[in-house]
């Protein structure tokens, strides 16, 4: 074989690369978004879910642990 075959063929190995690349991220493109999705929803869901757990308690709890009833919200804005 000679040089030139040779760099023919892996100047077609780094294309047919270079289109895999693509595809795949075509592809993965949708599934990322859904994803930084699903973690805004979680994100929101387990800072309710804190913020439900911190209503619960007692005010002398919260007194204890430096908190106002009041204050509970703004610490989630």
């Amino acid at each position: 074989m000679t040089s030139n075959a040779i760099s023919g063929r892996q100047q077609t190995l780094h294309a047919g690369y270079a289109r895999l690349e693509i595809v795949a991220e075509t592809a993965l493109a949708p599934l990322r978004a859904l994803w930084k999705g699903w973690l805004s929803i979680h994100a929101a869901w387990n800072a309710e879910r804190a913020r439900n757990e911190l209503r619960a308690l007692s005010d002398r709890t919260l007194k204890d642990i430096g908190l106002h009833r009041s204050q509970i919200d703004s610490l989630y804005r």
